[in-house]
């Protein structure tokens, strides 16, 4: 059945090359009035198909767009009113943690929050973008992790039956890299987790960026900056 319903949609698509062919033929052969009839014949189902496929092609563009413009806006998936199946994000350290997630089959986008370092996803396969944990130092204050998680968490499947460990953990190892562009000196600060994940630091106060120093073979500074973009 298939096989009959592709056959008619090409046919009905293709048709009207054939009968314009034929109408011009007719004319070639002084049968003027023959052949002009075919070729409008065929004109006019030629634009038929185009307009009817520019349509759906718009109509598809359109819906895909709706959904796609969906995923920008992130919502909070509340565990204790969801009423499907889920599974787990098991953190290796940190308690207080959200993450955000992307989910592929749906074009959605959403935020999900645990305090005993275990958050909790619909049943499905995600791209996690983001993830932070905040924990109370010993100065009082709290810090927050931030985790850009796009490389190892890109395409992940989240079941009840087998929960996901995330290996975000100490120690973070700090590397500073200098280039030269357009005959300016670069300095790049990088900053990852055990796991290869970019990683930032904050205690929430708005503090400065991290700072560098160039210091002479005496240890005497010579030059000190914040790592700002611009």
């Amino acid at each position: 059945m298939n096989i009959t319903y592709a056959v008619l949609i090409i046919a009905a698509l293709t048709l009207w090359i054939p009968l314009f062919i034929y109408g011009i033929y007719k004319i070639i052969r002084k049968e003027n009035k023959k052949g002009a009839y075919l070729i409008v014949t065929a004109s006019l189902w030629c634009i038929l198909v185009f307009s009817t496929a520019f349509l759906a092609l718009a109509y598809f563009s359109y819906s895909t767009y709706k959904k796609v413009g969906g995923s920008f806006k992130t919502v909070d998936f509340k565990p204790e009113q969801y009423q499907g199946e889920t599974g787990e994000i098991v953190l290796s350290c940190g308690k207080n943690a959200t993450i955000t997630a992307y989910e592929i089959k749906n074009f959605s986008s959403m935020k999900s929050s645990g305090t005993d370092g275990r958050i909790k996803l619909p049943s499905g396969k995600y791209s996690l973008s983001n993830l932070s944990i905040t924990e109370k130092g010993s100065d009082g204050k709290d810090w927050t992790l931030s985790v850009s998680l796009y490389n190892k968490y890109s395409n992940i499947t989240v079941s009840r039956d087998k929960p996901v460990e995330m290996e975000t953990a100490p120690p973070f190892i700090a590397k500073v890299a200098s280039s030269n562009k357009g005959g300016k000196d670069v300095f790049d600060f990088e900053l990852k987790d055990s796991d290869g994940n970019s990683v930032s630091i904050s205690d929430g106060s708005g503090s400065k960026s991290p700072k560098f120093q160039l210091v002479d073979s005496g240890g005497t500074v010579v030059f000190e900056k914040n790592f700002e973009y611009g």
